[in-house]
């Protein structure tokens, strides 16, 4: 019996794993394709590549969606750490309502999040932009990184912090070589998620990109798929 219900579980995640990798794998295999339209397989090429790495504004978007990334990643950590710190000597009440703010970020869906932070900008005089598409990003991302760290926080005690503490440890030198540490793995895990939600992030993108050509984005950009050169490899 036990031995059925391992290889039921090991069917299952088979199947949960293909569902998941098949559609990248697709993505990769008709990267090399050579037909424009990706209707059927007609042979193998890097051209898409040697278009994408040669045009001047494809490598620009890149460096904005990095820098995007990057800065808001940032951002995010540091405001789910400060809340991390903040929760462990809030209120019930407080925790409550900092839950329902955290997790209303994450199930209202993305779109309407953008809009509302579009409207207020506009309403406000803010200009659009890089720096507009970093404040939207953090708004979702924070609340990811948030989610992680504080899981992390609810498994620690505060028993190394106050031994710290009553050995003369500064408040800050208890957070820099105690909590900080103790972090480190959730830190990881939520940086990880939060640019790779950053670079996934297109809805956030759009509405707060702005039009101009100085604030391109790699996720807003279409590369014009013309049929390969002849011989290209």
């Amino acid at each position: 019996m036990r031995h059925r219900r391992l290889t039921v579980s090991g069917v299952i995640t088979t199947l949960v794993m293909i569902f998941l990798y098949a559609p990248i794998v697709t993505v990769i295999v008709f990267s090399v394709d050579r037909d424009p339209l990706l209707l059927h397989w007609a042979g193998f090429t890097t051209h898409w590549y040697d278009v994408a790495v040669h045009d001047p504004e494809v490598a620009a978007d890149f460096v904005t969606s990095v820098e995007a990334a990057v800065l808001s990643t940032v951002l995010s950590l540091a405001i789910a750490i400060t809340a991390g710190l903040w929760f462990r000597r809030a209120s019930a009440r407080a925790r409550r309502m900092f839950d329902l703010l955290t997790y209303s970020r994450i199930v209202l869906p993305e779109v309407l999040v953008a809009l509302g932070l579009f409207t207020l900008m506009n309403k406000l005089g803010i200009p659009l932009g890089l720096w507009a598409v970093i404040v939207g990003h953090v708004v979702f991302n924070s609340a990811y990184a948030t989610v992680v760290i504080q899981a992390r926080f609810a498994t620690l005690g505060m028993s190394l912090e106050h031994a710290a503490a009553d050995l003369g440890a500064s408040p800050w030198r208890v957070f820099r070589r105690v909590t900080l540490p103790l972090l480190r793995p959730a830190v990881l895990v939520a940086g990880l998620l939060a640019i790779s939600f950053s670079f996934d992030d297109v809805v956030s993108s759009l509405f707060l990109g702005g039009t101009s050509d100085n604030h391109g984005d790699l996720r807003d950009r279409r590369i014009d798929h013309g049929s390969p050169a002849d011989g290209c490899g």
